[in-house]
């Protein structure tokens, strides 16, 4: 029994994560003196990328004051892997930072990861797709193409409100029931 608690514990974490991702999202925010809505990444990415980025730093440090390269070990793997998390880690602070959506209801506009804006009408959006492994939805546009937005955004509910009220798409309906927000 004991050696499925820490499965279990780790199972726990993950469950009360996208719990706490999920809530922000089902937020209501309300607009500011210019009726415009701002929506903003959730505290976790913040939060979770400066832990990880700590943590797996640390790790790194620890690692390499006590490998040999005389041969090719398990520290070694550990490492390696510890290189990659790190960017993962510091692009979920970014994220935090950078990823943002305003909105009324003329327009609205993102703000990417990378720096990029875009600032549309409602009228430009051709359609709009869903895709849970990357927890984002897809604007479809006439000018831009596709353009990313992350689901986890704090309020993103009055994002999906607004987008069936404002656009004739028909898959809006199909995606309010893939983020349970119907």
């Amino acid at each position: 029994m004991r050696q499925y608690l820490p499965y279990a514990i780790v199972g726990a974490l993950v469950v009360g994560l996208f719990f706490l991702l999920s809530s922000g999202t089902n937020t209501k925010v309300t607009p500011d003196k210019e009726g415009n809505y701002n929506l903003k990444m959730n505290k976790v990415y913040l939060l979770g990328g400066a832990f990880a980025l700590l943590v797996f730093i640390g790790i790194n440090i620890l690692l390499l004051s006590k490998m040999t390269f005389d041969h090719f070990s398990e520290d070694h793997v550990i490492f390696i892997v510890d290189l990659f998390i790190i960017p993962a880690a510091i692009y979920a602070m970014m994220s935090y930072y950078r990823h943002k959506l305003t909105f009324n209801s003329d327009e609205f506009t993102i703000y990417k990861t990378n720096g990029h804006s875009y600032t549309l009408n409602w009228e430009d959006l051709q359609d709009v797709t869903y895709n849970a492994f990357s927890a984002k939805i897809f604007v479809t546009t006439k000018k831009h193409g596709k353009i990313g937005i992350n689901q986890y955004l704090i309020g993103f509910k009055s994002f999906i409100e607004m987008l069936d009220s404002r656009t004739d798409i028909q898959n809006v309906t199909l995606l309010k029931t893939k983020l349970r927000m119907d």
